[in-house]
C-alpha cells in the first residue's frame, strides 16, 4: 500500500499500485501519444476546476508521490472523475484517466484509456 499525501491538507489517501499500474504503465520505452497526453490535460484541467468550485471536499483533490527520479500524480473529483500519470526522469511513463465510482466509502476508478502502444 502506498500512501499519497493531498497536497492542500493533511488527508491521506491508500492506493495500491498492484491495482493503478497495470493499467497506466504500458511501456517505458517510447513517448505517449500526442492525442493522449490531450486528454489527460483536458480532464486535469475539468477536475481542477471542479475541485476549486468544491472548495472542501472529503476526497476530491491533486494526489502526489514521488521523489527526484519519479513521480506519480493522482488528479480526482467526484463528477469529472480521474486522471493518473507516472512520469520521471525521460518523461511519461505512464498515464490514464477516467470516472469515480464512490459507494460505501469506496473509490472505483474506471479507466477509459485501453492499453496501447505509444
Amino acid at each position: 500500500m502506498l500512501l499519497i499525501k493531498k497536497r492542500t491538507s493533511q488527508v491521506m489517501i491508500g492506493v495500491s499500485l498492484s491495482l493503478l499500474l497495470p493499467i497506466v504503465v504500458f511501456s517505458q520505452s517510447s513517448e505517449f501519444s500526442q492525442e493522449s497526453r490531450r486528454k489527460l490535460q483536458t480532464r486535469e484541467s475539468a477536475i481542477q476546476n471542479e475541485i476549486d468550485e468544491l472548495k472542501s471536499h472529503p476526497w476530491a483533490g491533486r494526489y502526489l508521490y514521488g521523489g527526484l527520479f519519479s513521480s506519480l500524480q493522482l488528479t480526482i473529483a467526484p463528477e469529472s472523475g480521474f486522471a493518473f500519470s507516472s512520469s520521471g526522469c525521460v518523461g511519461i511513463y505512464g498515464l490514464n484517466y477516467g470516472t469515480v465510482q464512490a459507494t460505501d466509502g469506496m473509490l472505483k476508478l474506471v479507466p477509459q484509456e485501453k492499453k496501447t502502444s505509444r
